[in-house]
Parts: structure tokens; sequence; C-alpha cells
């Protein structure tokens, strides 16, 4: 069995490494609100580490290094770059965290997690797309932030409004571009 490459030419994570990441993200953000709780990192971490929680002092550096919200929940930007910090220095604990998750194909391709056994298929119909796509937007109102700006457009899109969808998305890299200055 021959892995995929984690990480690109330029040491970068390659791009289906970080749709899976994606995935595995929205798998364990149970509450759908686009951030791991303690609650959920933990759950996480027992799925990764044979059952084993992360201790104090780690859940307090992924506060400190990565991207949180408000509330001090792991962002979908700094799960990833979790991942990226990771997949550098210790790849081998990736391929092991992406293997528990059930990601890794008999193949060694990278796949998405699997549903849980006994989950039902959740297909979004376009009133819960609505309904999440009201709900982002008074997000949006009360809170102007790249991650809610990410929100509304993944709302937009399962509306099929791509266009708008993209409006959103240059408004995100915006702010992270002012962010990041």
């Amino acid at each position: 069995m021959q892995k995929r490459k984690l990480l690109t030419s330029d040491q970068e994570l390659t791009e289906k490494l970080r749709e899976v990441l994606l995935a595995v993200f929205e798998s364990f953000d149970a509450d759908r609100d686009g951030a791991l709780s303690t609650a959920e990192l933990q759950a996480f971490a027992r799925a990764c580490n044979d059952g084993d929680e992360f201790d104090e002092d780690e859940l307090e550096q992924t506060r400190t290094f990565f991207e949180t919200d408000a509330a001090g929940g792991l962002t979908c930007v700094g799960f990833v770059q979790m991942y990226d910090v990771q997949t550098k220095s210790r790849p081998a604990d990736t391929w092991a965290d992406l293997t528990a998750l059930g990601c890794v194909g008999a193949d060694g391709e990278l796949q998405p997690p699997p549903r849980p056994a006994g989950a039902a298929e959740e297909p979004q119909t376009a009133s819960a797309a609505e309904e999440e796509l009201t709900a982002a937007l008074g997000a949006l109102r009360a809170s102007k932030t790249a991650d809610v700006y990410d929100r509304v457009s993944a709302a937009l899109r399962a509306l099929g409004r791509g266009e708008q969808a993209e409006r959103m998305d240059a408004a995100a890299a915006k702010l992270r571009d002012g962010e990041s200055s």
C-alpha cells in the first residue's frame, strides 16, 4: 500500500488532505457552530488516541497557538493550522490520526471519515439550508468575522447561490488579509 502524500513539494498541506480535514472537523462539530468546543475536541482526541483525551496543557496550547472563536472553541482554520504544524513536524502522527479516524482507504488513499454507525443520512433540504442561511446572516449581523462570512458562504452554496457565495468568500479573504497585516 502506497500512502498518498500529505504535503506538496512546497511543504504545504495537499488539497486532498485539506478536504479530509474539513470533513473530519465537520464530523466532530456536533452543534454545527463552526468551532470545536472542549467537549467536541475531547471527542476528537478520544477517537484519535485510543480513548485518551487531551490534558489541560494540551488544550491550553491548542487555544494559544491556533485560531479560536470568541468562546475559545477551535475553529476550522485553527484545526487545519494544528494539522499543518503536526504534519510538517510529525507526519507519522498525522497518518496515525487519519487511520484511527477511518480516513485512509485500503489502497492508502485519503478519504472522508465514515459516518458513525447508526447515523442517518442527512441530506440538507432547501428549508434546512434556508434556516442555516438565516442563522448565519444573524451571526453576520452580530459579528463580521471571516469565519462568519465563511458560514454564510457555505449556506449560500447549499442553496445553489454560488455567485453570492463567492462575494462572501471575497469578504472573508479581505478580512483575513487585514488580520495578517
